[in-house]
């Protein structure tokens, strides 16, 4: 159920930054004035999407950590966080569409995370995790 409402939230915000890519596009035709318009009429819908997507990423964190324990505390052999592959992907898109204020980039981020989330409702298996541990962190991959 939480992976649906992720799906949802990834969803819209998806739609929303692809209206935005579009203004931009838009924008372009009226040479670098328009384009600095197009930003602007941007930032409320950019803001709107960063909070959805962040809501997506703390769904699919209480997801990983309380129903598919992807995302867990360990102390064997040494203390570290695990972050489930989900959670790493939604972590990671809502972080870095927080970060740009662009659209076109947006969307590509949003897409990444929308394609992992309808990957995984189709039955998909998470392929990568985050070992945060306390000299540092890495990455292990699986095949799905």
């Amino acid at each position: 159920m939480a992976s649906v409402v992720a799906f949802s939230l990834d969803t819209v915000s998806l739609g929303l930054s692809s209206i935005g890519a579009l203004i931009e596009l838009i924008g372009l035709l009226g040479g670098p004035i328009g384009e600095g318009g197009a930003l602007a009429a941007y930032q409320p819908l950019n803001a709107f999407e960063g909070y959805l997507g962040g809501a997506s990423a703390i769904i699919t964190t209480l997801n990983d950590v309380a129903i598919t324990g992807e995302t867990y505390f360990t102390s064997d052999p040494q203390p570290e966080l695990v972050l489930g592959s989900d959670t790493t992907i939604a972590v990671t898109t809502a972080a870095l569409g927080g970060l740009d204020p662009e659209a076109a980039s947006d969307t590509l981020i949003n897409s990444a995370g929308w394609a992992n989330d309808l990957y995984r409702l189709a039955g998909g298996k998470g392929f990568l995790q985050t070992h945060i541990g306390l000299t540092g962190f890495y990455l292990t991959f699986d095949q799905p």
